[in-house]
């Protein structure tokens, strides 16, 4: 089956189901105060459980491990795995592991596999959104105690509530495999061993929860070549390095001050949590709320190299094409980090609040402080575009999720291997929300095809970003646009003395005269002096308006960003520079006026500072937001559009959906749930009024008698044992006195027409407390007939006991429909 071509093959067409035969729990680590000790993870797009891709591997990779020994063992008995064996193939697949490095010089082996999380099918997914109580039925709460082992009975205080999913589902996800053709036989071969080896999964899996048989679809080789695969000797597994590109040749096309370029617009959909990260903060890693440029052209540089004439590492190098930072589409548009100039008062949320009163913003650079209010400046967040309104604006709001490094020997989580510990993640898109949008922009000269600029750019329809991408973090969608020649022209004057404003867009990253990188108005100053050259003789920051109402013409902060080999586990050097959303008004006395806006249109193209290419030194010149006066400006109110609605046809799942077994599982459960809440608020409220009893009428200990016969009514057949214990009680007087004569009548009329019980409990019209989803035709008739039974003995049984507790009360407590 192996090809003969080189290189990395990437397959994503081959598909793992885990079919579970018990109930199982993979928790979220936490539990509901005063409810359940142990939840189960849900996914935060629809609330449903399922097994988080960093489970599947660990597990995978733990029996794989154990396949790999024995097949190591075949030919060497008792022989430690050497490069080169299957246990070698294992770590190839999987990559190596950190405490796996011998020296501080050792480059760790990235996987080769990357694992989606397993989800519910589709098909079923959206039936279990649809209903509450269908959606309720998948799990259940399961009691526990721990046990005192000097005594064997239940410990003091260990009492303990587990929720618990439902077996009998089938979980479905995708993986693709990175690797080459001479590898790929061996590692699916070694992949499907370690998936048929797996018996159990999730918490409390060797005490009976989480049996589950794993199945791979999709391998391209049949049973029999995978077992003589098993049978030979793997692939000599070589080393996964990149080749490095010959940087001498640079191309004549490549021009430092080049104003043409082409600007390619793409829009970045998150379809699973990323986690970017910006510090380590204890065991919490912290994310930043944007995709940086570094993370983007490490994923575009291999496309980049189809339509770029010449060397395109040489061409990053010298600023020739530039990834810019991928932050949140503000309706519709590339939002902009918000301007440190922008103020609002302190007891309203300015650009946050969605109220038109409260929406007041200063901008400190043209307007002065209003009298008798107290500023707060807007530090986070994104604004779109907007003419003659404020513009909006938009935050990312991260989540966070717990996960543990788990230890081979104790098989739980341990200090020695890590422990447990947190991402913070930008959450996947939901809908037309949370997508992002960044720009690639290439010198137009740079284009195969020439200087039209018709070579069309093809990006991978999906990337992956960020730390943690090979299982349940950093997918991304990628969707191209239209692409058009970016406009760098900047108005332009004669004067003498010319001030310029400018808006860092991203992170400017500068060195002091000592080659440190450092932050300040002082730095930017000398860099713009260096940079203009003759055209200007000085430049400094605007000083501000004298008074106690003066305005601010600069507002910069430092920013630090740290970052991580994760080839080599090592730190790389921090970048400090003037953090995204500084502003600052600048002075420029100008000698030579041509040469002055040449270089601001050739600063607007290619950035300012160093690493442009990976989106650093973005900037603005003379930004139309920051020369208004936003206090007059209020927020565009956005058209309501009537959407009239549609009511859509209720879709099943038939009988060849994936799933359909399961959700009729789920339908049993939901309805045997609702059966009893049903019964025990009808037996509150209705009792007496359906059944005809009285305050003292049957006596209890007639109800009691009641209770036992109807505890045995299992099948319709056991209804004349009902009608025999009622002929027996007309037929004795005493017995007979103590009971109405019309409540009587009643359960007679039970035993001809049980039925009744669904009108008592409502299920007519009340499709979400008793739902089905699946074979439309006569499925509800079929669970009443099957339920029946369980029905009728489960509402006159909650009638005794509710008669029973409620005449225990005093007489000012009987109530509930009395």
């Amino acid at each position: 089956m192996s090809g003969d071509s080189q290189g990395p093959v990437s397959m994503a067409d081959i598909s793992l189901s885990i079919h579970f035969l018990s109930d199982w729990h993979v928790g979220e680590g936490a539990g509901r105060p005063g409810s359940v000790d142990r939840i189960v993870r849900r996914h935060p797009a629809d609330d449903l459980p399922y097994i988080p891709a960093k489970t599947i591997i660990g597990m995978w990779r733990d029996a794989c491990e154990h396949v790999a020994t024995g097949l190591d063992e075949k030919s060497v008995p008792f022989a430690e795995p050497q490069p080169g064996t299957w246990q070698a193939l294992v770590n190839a697949i999987f990559g190596d592991q950190a405490n796996q490095r011998v020296q501080h010089f050792d480059r760790l082996r990235s996987a080769a596999l990357k694992v989606r999380p397993a989800r519910f099918p589709a098909a079923l997914r959206r039936q279990l959104t649809k209903s509450v109580m269908l959606k309720s039925a998948l799990t259940f709460v399961k009691p526990g105690v721990k046990l005192d082992p000097r005594t064997g009975q239940a410990a003091d205080n260990c009492l303990r509530f587990e929720e618990l999913v439902r077996g009998g589902a089938t979980l479905e996800t995708s993986i693709e495999l990175d690797c080459d053709e001479a590898q790929r036989d061996a590692m699916l071969a070694l992949l499907w061993a370690g998936a048929q080896s797996v018996e159990r999964l999730g918490g409390k899996r060797r005490r009976g929860l989480g049996r589950c048989s794993w199945n791979l679809d999709g391998l391209g080789i049949s049973t029999e070549q995978v077992l003589g695969l098993l049978k030979g000797e793997p692939p000599t597994i070589t080393p996964d390095f990149e080749p490095i590109e010959d940087e001498s040749a640079i191309e004549e096309s490549l021009e430092a001050g080049a104003t043409d370029w082409v600007r390619i617009p793409i829009r970045l959909t998150p379809l699973t949590p990323l986690v970017i990260p910006k510090q380590v903060t204890g065991n919490v890693v912290e994310s930043l709320d944007y995709i940086p440029g570094t993370q983007l052209l490490a994923a575009f540089s291999r496309v980049l190299r189809n339509v770029i004439k010449g060397n395109v590492g040489v061409a990053i190098a010298g600023g020739a094409v530039r990834v810019l930072n991928a932050y949140p589409d503000v309706d519709g548009n590339r939002g902009r980090p918000v301007p440190f100039v922008l103020f609002h008062d302190k007891l309203s949320g300015g650009l946050k609040s969605e109220e038109d009163e409260t929406q007041l913003v200063w901008n400190r650079l043209v307007e002065c402080e209003p009298e008798h209010k107290q500023l707060k400046q807007h530090r986070a967040g994104y604004l779109g575009v907007a003419a003659k309104a404020l513009p909006p604006y938009t935050t990312v709001d991260l989540q966070i999720a717990t996960h543990g490094a788990i230890d081979d020997l104790p098989q739980r989580p341990t200090s020695d291997v890590g422990g447990v510990y947190s991402y913070e993640a930008i959450p996947a898109a939901q809908g037309t929300g949370g997508t992002f949008r960044t720009e690639i922009w290439i010198q137009k000269g740079l284009l195969k095809g020439g200087n039209s600029g018709t070579s069309a750019v093809v990006l991978p329809p999906e990337i992956r970003v960020g730390i943690a991408k090979k299982d349940d973090y950093g997918l991304v969608k990628v969707e191209v646009e239209s692409q058009s020649e970016a406009s760098c022209s900047v108005d332009t004057s004669n004067d003498s003395v010319v001030e310029v404003t400018l808006w860092c867009l991203s992170t400017v990253l500068l060195r002091d005269a000592s080659l440190r990188n450092v932050g300040g108005a002082e730095t930017l100053t000398s860099h713009l002096l260096r940079r203009f050259g003759e055209s200007v003789s000085s430049v400094k920051v605007v000083p501000s308006a004298l008074g106690p109402d003066h305005r601010i013409n600069a507002a910069i902060r430092t920013s630090r960003t740290e970052g991580w080999l994760a080839n080599w586990q090592l730190p790389r050097p921090s970048f400090v520079g003037i953090e995204a959303g500084s502003c600052v008004r600048l002075r420029f006395e100008v000698s030579d006026h041509a040469a002055f806006w040449r270089t601001l249109q050739e600063m607007q193209g290619a950035g300012v500072g160093e690493r442009r290419a990976e989106g650093f030194g973005e900037i603005a010149i003379n930004p139309p937001l920051l020369e208004s006066q936003l206090s007059q400006l209020r927020r565009a109110k956005k058209e309501q559009q009537e959407q009239s609605e549609v009511q859509q046809p209720q879709d099943f799942l038939g009988a060849s959906d994936a799933g359909f077994h399961y959700a009729q599982r789920l339908e049993e459960a939901a309805w045997q749930k609702s059966i009893i809440t049903f019964a025990q608020r009808w037996a509150h409220k209705s009792r007496r009024g359906e059944l005809h009893w009285a305050e003292s009428k049957p006596e209890n200990s007639q109800l009691g008698a009641l209770r036992a016969v109807v505890s045995s009514l299992r099948v319709t057949d056991d209804l004349p044992r009902l009608k025999d214990w009622l002929g027996h009680l007309k037929a004795t007087a005493n017995r007979r006195e103590k009971w109405p004569t019309e409540a009587i009548g009643k359960l007679e009329e039970l035993c001809e027409a049980p039925e009744i019980v669904w009108k008592w409990l409502g299920s007519q019209g009340n499709e979400d407390a008793f739902p089905v989803a699946t074979q439309p035709s006569h499925r509800t008739d079929e669970l009443q007939e099957r339920f029946l039974m369980s029905a009728l003995r489960t509402v006159l049984i909650a009638a005794v006991q509710t008669e029973i507790r409620m005449r225990e009360k005093p007489a000012v407590a009987v109530g509930g429909g009395e």
